[in-house]
């Protein structure tokens, strides 16, 4: 079988992850699968499987030459992700989030989407739109991105009940649809040796994204960071910075370290198993990064986060958290009170037991989504 994945990458650890654990699942059931990787970022020569796994073909061009064909106008579908294969059995999309209000999209995306897809369909490729958060769409670009997609996709899965009920107001096709959660937490974390001794400390996890896609500053942002360093250093717990994404990330990483406090250390440069395994070391994780998030809860970490988008909010609430969400703009007593309980040891064990409980149940809906993805497969020709 030869399939496609498509909307992941390697500089975004949340991206990689789903890349992974996507991986993961093909190798249990489809072995004998070559895998194309529809991605600028994620190189086959970075990808650790056991699986054949190739970049896309013509995907290979440079951003620089791209760069120029934009700014001409000149036509370069085949050199993009858009560009569709013939001879693929099947698309999988773990884009995470980029269908909704919160993104402006241009007219040359929307053709080139609508083209796409419709290629797609005309090679007799399955499409399946893996979990992931959508809308609200009020936007009509947005609004119009979404039929296209279900006119084209076999399965459009919604990561929560609230972006499943915004695909359904804008026309969602319900037997297209399903709701299925986060499918990451059957991916194992990797625990570098020489950062063992991160074990039980606070990991902070930043994101540029909350006062780029929100109407909070950056310096507001950094103050709730010295908020909560300082109740975390009141209650006598160590920190470290943790990069989840790329270069912006790491930037504001610095930032933070400088404003507050030089003397912590800011890990960066691991892949998405090592970025999850010191996660899973945490006694605590405050994290702006939604797979930050989800590598926290799946393994039973107990984890606060601040929020740009309702799929955080979603997260929470599929693993029976409440309270989980810290409010930028929140009275800065509340927010004392907030991170003070979270790091009592009791509250802290008995949240660990409640997770522990809740991911068997999550980890049990993710494999019955894989099985409806493959006996959707069962006419396709191997």
């Amino acid at each position: 079988m030869r399939i496609q994945i498509d909307g992941t990458g390697t500089v975004n650890k949340g991206a990689e992850l789903m890349l992974y654990s996507i991986l993961e699942e093909i190798q249990r059931v489809h072995p004998e699968s070559t895998v194309y990787l529809n991605s600028y970022s994620a190189s086959p020569f970075h990808i650790q499987s056991k699986l054949q796994v190739k970049k896309r073909p013509l995907l290979r061009i440079t951003e620089y030459p791209r760069i120029l064909l934009n700014k001409f106008g000149i036509p370069h579908r085949v050199f993009t992700t858009f560009y569709p294969c013939k001879h693929v059995h099947l698309v999988l999309d773990a884009s995470g989030y980029k269908f909704g209000d919160h993104w402006k999209y241009s007219e040359r995306y929307i053709k080139y989407q609508s083209q796409y897809l419709t290629d797609l369909k005309r090679n007799k490729a399955k499409i399946i739109f893996l979990p992931q958060a959508f809308g609200p769409f009020s936007h009509h670009d947005s609004s119009r991105l979404i039929e296209i997609l279900f006119n084209n996709a076999d399965k459009v899965y919604a990561r929560d009940e609230l972006s499943a009920r915004y695909l359904m107001e804008k026309g969602g096709i319900k037997s297209k649809m399903g709701t299925w959660p986060d499918f990451t937490i059957k991916c194992k974390g990797i625990i570098p040796e020489d950062l063992n001794h991160l074990e039980g400390k606070v990991c902070i996890i930043p994101n540029h994204k909350m006062f780029t896609q929100t109407k909070s500053s950056i310096s507001e942002y950094i103050d709730l960071m010295r908020l909560l360093l300082a109740e975390v250093k009141k209650k006598g717990k160590e920190v470290f910075l943790l990069n989840h994404e790329g270069d912006e990330d790491l930037k504001l990483c610095r930032l933070i370290k400088h404003k507050t406090n030089p003397s912590i250390p800011i890990i960066s440069g691991l892949n998405a198993k090592e970025t999850k395994g010191v996660i899973g070391l945490s006694y605590l994780v405050i994290s702006s990064r939604y797979h930050g998030i989800a590598s926290a809860l799946n393994q039973s970490v107990p984890c606060l986060a601040t929020s740009w988008s309702h799929k955080y909010e979603m997260l929470f609430k599929d693993y029976n958290v409440n309270d989980g969400i810290v409010d930028i703009t929140a009275d800065k007593k509340d927010i004392n009170n907030q991170i003070s309980d979270w790091l009592g040891p009791e509250n802290n064990s008995e949240l660990r037991n409640k997770l522990s409980q809740r991911c068997k149940a999550i980890e049990s809906q993710v494999d019955d989504m894989w099985v409806t993805i493959w006996n959707t497969l069962e006419t396709v020709e191997r």
